[in-house]
């Protein structure tokens, strides 16, 4: 029963890829005259599943949004420009989000990061916000491997602009060590946890849902790796922080209590 439910948890790390939604303006971009009326049409394509949202009807805009999107993205945006491309598979994005079309997310994601890999140097932030939204959209696909190799390139370039201890690396390295641990590595998958609840509990303040989030997925990795005494160690520090900045949650207070007590 208690390895059921470790086993449970560690799975549940998946759901760190939600912290990677990394929300990017749609950009209003102007078009050659001979693109643009090829843009406003596909926008008016668009418009109608906008209209099915507005209206309430969930069902008409999928099918309406599936429908547009079959010849595929690159065949919709074929002759488009640099700029009404982007917008276009932003636009596309934002919709799929919404009505939780995880395949379309996924499509509109890989077109927004080729475009941006073909015009924009390694260190801009927009082209590493699209690296960390499409390796989201590959791990939610189930493509933990390919979303690896996403994040470890953001980590790369931002332990050297922004320094190794930079806050904005403890959601990154927590993912990346999502995926690890998907993977079937925990062992690298620990080292990340690890170093990033270090960077966590030195940089942002004390009551940071970060700093929870390490530290449960770091405890529940030690579990996995057999480590108690860590564990231990680990689950004493998280009913000790919802005890103190997250009473009002009953429920997961017993929950993190109990977890420490099966342990000891």
């Amino acid at each position: 029963m208690v390895l059921a439910k470790i086993g449970v948890r560690v799975r549940c790390v998946a759901v760190l890829a939600a912290l990677f939604a990394v929300a990017t303006p749609i950009a209003h971009a102007g078009c050659r005259d001979g693109a643009s009326q090829a843009v406003d049409e596909r926008a008016s394509d668009l418009d109608e599943v906008e209209a099915f949202l507005a209206a309430g009807d969930r069902d008409g805009a999928s099918a309406a949004l599936v429908a547009w999107i079959e010849p595929g993205f690159d065949a919709r945006a074929a002759d488009l420009d640099d700029d009404a491309r982007l917008a276009l598979a932003r636009r596309v994005d934002d919709l799929a989000k919404r009505l939780g079309l995880d395949a379309i997310v996924l499509e509109a994601r890989s077109a927004i990061h080729a475009q941006l890999e073909r015009t924009r140097p390694p260190e801009d932030d927009e082209l590493l916000g699209a690296k960390l939204d499409l390796g989201a959209a590959l791990f939610a696909r189930g493509e933990p491997d390919a979303a690896r190799e996403l994040f470890e390139r953001v980590i790369a370039v931002w332990e050297r602009t922004k320094g190794p201890d930079a806050s904005e690396l403890v959601r990154v390295r927590l993912i990346l060590g999502a995926a690890l641990c998907s993977l079937g590595d925990f062992a690298r998958g620990a080292d990340l946890f690890e170093v990033a609840r270090d960077t966590a509990v030195r940089t942002l303040p004390a009551d940071h849902h970060l700093v929870l989030l390490a530290t449960q997925n770091l405890a529940l990795v030690r579990d996995r790796l057999g480590d108690v005494p860590a564990a231990v160690e680990l689950w004493s520090a998280i009913v000790d922080f919802r005890e103190r900045h997250r009473a009002d949650d009953v429920a997961a207070l017993l929950d993190a209590k109990e977890s420490l007590a099966m342990r000891q």
